[in-house]
């Protein structure tokens, strides 16, 4: 297996294994490693989908329930940073996107962890460009973050700002 062994503070071989994830079908025992019981295959195998799916989000659409509500999340800041931003490529109804978008707020507001802060603001302005009418809301959490959190996190607030 690709993911298995190594220090667990490396993605192993999570390029090599997003690589081979292009197909649903090697996509989808990628997915299933995301309950795997070593913790970091389940980040390595996060860590590939993600990778994968920036070519082909395509590939999420069947994991939406996943996604949109939090099953997946085992507690770890390393899974999350990996699944937000998966979560805002899925194709989502306004119920749905209004969903994540509620989830995304809360780990900018309240999530520990500044790398998970900073994928969940990134991943509400993703959401926010297809889902135009979400666009405040992300600003919003973009100005929060500029005012109360980390320098990273006001950088990453200001680049996207600059952007969205």
């Amino acid at each position: 297996m690709y993911l298995t062994g190594g220090d667990d503070r490396s993605n192993g071989t999570a390029d090599h294994a997003a690589a081979l994830a292009s197909e649903a079908d090697t996509f989808a025992a990628l997915w299933a490693l995301l309950r795997h019981d070593d913790v970091a295959v389940r980040m390595r195998a996060a860590d590939a989908a993600e990778k994968a799916t920036r070519e082909r989000p395509d590939l999420l659409q069947s994991y939406k329930d996943d996604l949109i509500h939090p099953v997946l999340e085992d507690g770890t800041p390393e899974l999350s940073w990996h699944l937000l931003p998966m979560a805002a490529r899925l194709e989502l109804n306004e119920q749905e996107a209004a969903r994540l978008m509620r989830r995304l707020q809360d780990a900018v507001l309240n999530n520990p962890n500044e790398i998970v802060r900073a994928e969940a603001l990134g991943a509400a302005f993703g959401l926010a460009a297809r889902h135009r009418r979400m666009l405040p809301r992300a600003r919003d959490l973009a100005k929060h973050a500029i005012c109360c959190g980390s320098p990273a996190l006001a950088a990453r607030a200001h680049n996207l700002l600059a952007g969205g």
